[in-house]
């Protein structure tokens, strides 16, 4: 069914991004119909091409000769290689950050982040998955250079692939997972260093 409204570019992206994450596999190939989404979103072809543009450019689409665009692929024998590139991504973050402060916004935001997941531990995969993306863009924007960024972003919204999959087979583990995650962030993002903060987020990625 069409949507009654249209929705903005980055809303679309999010709910794509949200699907992905969300499909409970990992073998990918589900092709993504720019016709369809225009019809659901409410929009001409054009900004749904720009939205999936963006999504390759993450790396979670990909575009295959004669078939169209489709979803990346998330091969389990690659895992380890995925998880090496992401904490290779963030040490790099944290050594371009040395002498750099976290703002005082992102201190905030981490922080708001971890206490919501202390204050409910019974959250479903979608606000899971949000506070991942949240999360996400903070460490993104905080990178000191752009192509640093871009990378970063792409990197981990792999491991959140691999995230949302491992919670689909154990909620509380996922939930304690991603718990632990943000108050080591937290506690990393109140001293102000920004390559402190990079590097606790490597080591624990390493320990997944």
């Amino acid at each position: 069914m069409a949507s009654s409204k249209r929705v903005a570019g980055s809303e679309i992206a999010n709910r794509i991004r949200q699907r992905i994450c969300l499909s409970g596999g990992t073998e990918g190939g589900s092709v993504l119909h720019e016709g369809a989404l225009a019809i659901e979103f409410g929009l001409s072809r054009t900004p749904i091409r720009q939205v999936l543009q963006r999504l390759a450019y993450e790396r979670l689409v990909q575009v295959q000769s004669g078939v169209g665009t489709i979803v990346a692929t998330l091969d389990p024998e690659h895992r380890a290689e995925h998880k090496r590139v992401a904490v290779a991504l963030l040490m790099a973050s944290a050594d371009c950050g040395q002498q750099v402060a976290v703002p005082l916004q992102a201190r905030l935001e981490i922080s708001a982040l971890a206490g919501m997941l202390e204050n409910d531990g019974d959250m479903d995969e979608v606000a899971i998955f949000d506070m991942y993306a949240q999360f996400l863009d903070i460490m993104a924007g905080l990178a000191v250079d752009t192509i640093l960024e871009d990378a970063l972003r792409a990197s981990q919204w792999r491991l959140t692939r691999w995230y949302m999959h491992d919670f689909a087979k154990d909620p509380e583990e996922g939930r304690r997972r991603l718990l632990g995650l943000l108050q080591v962030a937290r506690q990393a993002a109140e001293t102000g260093d920004r390559s402190g903060l990079y590097t606790v987020v490597a080591r624990d990625v390493r320990g997944r």
